[in-house]
């Protein structure tokens, strides 16, 4: 989320990731918190997020992940009413169907390219006053030759679902050579399986669809001795050249 030169700090043991298997366990940010929880073969079984607000009062919402007896990811839960349905072509997510309270929301079609690597997601739904099930949102995703993330652009469908329109993009650059922690602890509810990128960005910036920039994000790391890292620390500058910085740290456990 930036544009100035990535930096990177030494390693660093923050002494509680023992050596002998690593898990995500918690991802705090600002007034955020998301927990992972994990079953006795390591799966992810739930995610729990919890935002603070400046009254003292706090928001909690949880996503509970369903396996089949082959241990393959068949749908999760959120405990209020939201539902995803996943739908597979070989070891790849290509579909997640969308429900809300028990009745049919939209869903999600996901593309691959020859690597394996995410390249288009389209999200349609139901408007039969534009002729029934169309288009109304999508994505697409480009890589560089070390299979990170180098721009995600994001659109919108006009009526009838006739033409994609690019809404935002978003650039990435500067990448360490460290393990990605977002990876582990940013899980896409509609298809949590995808991993965009190998390693941490250095900067992120986002454009508008005539590419111009609003906020560039420089992102400076921490890591423990196994290379993950433990620490970001997110310079933003907006651009109305306000500026401002925040910390973001992860917390893993056997």
């Amino acid at each position: 989320m930036c544009t100035l030169p990535f930096v990177s700090c030494s390693s660093n043991d923050d002494g509680t990731v023992p050596e002998k298997r690593l898990l995500p366990d918690t991802y705090s940010e600002l007034n955020y918190t998301r927990t992972l929880y994990h079953d006795s073969e390591y799966r992810l079984i739930r995610v729990q997020m919890i935002s603070k607000y400046p009254n003292d009062t706090w928001d909690e919402s949880n996503q509970h992940y369903i396996y089949d007896r082959q241990g393959r990811l068949t749908e999760s839960h959120v405990d209020n009413g939201w539902k995803m349905v996943y739908t597979f072509s070989d070891d790849k997510i290509i579909r997640t169907d969308e429900y809300v309270n028990s009745n049919s929301s939209q869903f999600h079609i996901f593309e691959y390219n020859e690597q394996g690597r995410l390249s288009k997601s389209v999200t349609y739904q139901n408007i039969p006053e534009e002729g029934g099930i169309i288009p109304v949102s999508g994505e697409s995703y480009d890589y560089d030759e070390n299979g990170n993330i180098s721009e995600q652009r994001t659109y919108y469908y006009t009526s009838y679902g006739a033409e994609a329109k690019l809404l935002t993009a978003f650039t990435y650059s500067g990448y360490d050579d460290r393990v990605n922690g977002d990876n582990l602890f940013s899980i896409n509810p509609f298809n949590p399986l995808v991993k965009l990128s190998e390693n941490n960005p250095g900067q992120m910036q986002v454009k508008n669809n005539k590419g111009e920039v609003s906020s560039t994000n420089t992102y400076t790391y921490q890591y423990h001795a196994k290379g993950y890292p433990i620490k970001k620390t997110t310079h933003v500058v907006l651009y109305n050249g306000h500026v401002g910085d925040y910390v973001s740290t992860y917390k893993f456990k056997d």
